[in-house]
């Protein structure tokens, strides 16, 4: 298993976006540019007026501005980068613009969501976790990434044993420790009639997280299990905040269609209340 090495960081000149340059610079390995890719969007209305040309200029130069001011935070850390700047939707071209540079790993920061995102398409950061075939690390607005304990959320999938294998990379490769967490919850209706499901679910669940946690040392990595009844981004949440956990690693199930636009409830929950970083696996087969 090895780190990620091709790293992509999409800014866009607010405070958040630049902290989550500064935080990228942490995962650099063997001294690799990052690259920095700054997406102007772009107008296309079907009117003569000058004026829309005119803000499409004034974009892009803003683009120009953003990516000027993160080489001279790059070069204040004495880090090298390279710069890309794209026109067109920023979702879209932030994707293409990872797979064009043969990026593993795209980092975005994300802010608090507007009630329109909220309630009808989600923000760009959603969008790029729903689509790239790859891996995404969002840091939300203010956290800081450290790899002194890393907290991985599984729920028996191959989706969840796949970010395992990621998980257990940065924790070794940080002589970090690894808690695995597994949150499971029983509707009402199923335990009126089966008063005992959640004792045999816990059951299965912890011989679940044995096997994780056999794994991680067998690979050298020390790890703690958690079970958890209850919430599931609440769960989550809670144990990275009980163990000041520094960067959360959950796996991305698959989606098709409109669904691939938008993350999965509980990824996109974790990640708005999140203490720290939350970095999304999206691998499918192991």
């Amino acid at each position: 298993m090895e780190l990620l090495q091709k790293i992509l960081v999409a800014v866009d000149g607010s405070d958040t976006s630049n902290n989550s340059l500064k935080q990228s610079f942490k995962l650099i390995n063997n001294n690799s540019p990052l690259t920095v890719l700054s997406v102007s969007p772009h107008f296309q209305i079907d009117h003569p007026l000058a004026e829309v040309e005119n803000l499409n200029t004034m974009l892009y130069n803003q683009a120009s501005t953003i990516i000027s001011e993160a080489t001279r935070l790059a070069e204040s850390e004495g880090v090298s980068i390279a710069t890309i700047i794209k026109e067109g939707d920023v979702y879209k071209k932030i994707i293409e613009a990872a797979e064009e540079s043969g990026c593993e790993l795209i980092v975005m920061g994300r802010r608090g969501m507007t009630q329109i995102e909220r309630a009808l398409i989600g923000s760009d950061a959603d969008r790029v976790v729903g689509h790239f075939r790859g891996t995404t690390l969002i840091v939300p607005k203010g956290t800081i990434l450290q790899f002194k304990s890393i907290l991985i959320a599984v729920d028996g999938s191959v989706y969840s044993d796949n970010a395992l294998d990621t998980a257990i990379s940065y924790a070794k490769f940080h002589k970090s420790s690894l808690n695995i967490i597994n949150a499971i919850t029983v509707a009402d209706e199923i335990l009126a009639l089966f008063p005992d499901a959640y004792d045999k679910i816990s059951n299965r669940a912890m011989e679940y997280l044995k096997g994780l946690k056999d794994e991680a040392e067998r690979k050298g990595v020390d790890a703690n299990i958690f079970l958890r009844r209850g919430n599931s981004y609440l769960t989550i949440v809670d144990l990275a905040k009980e163990l000041s956990a520094g960067l959360i690693i959950m796996g991305s199930h698959g989606r098709t269609g409109l669904r691939k636009l938008f993350m999965g409830s509980v990824t996109k929950r974790v990640i708005g209340h999140a203490p720290c970083p939350v970095m999304v696996v999206n691998k499918q087969e192991r």
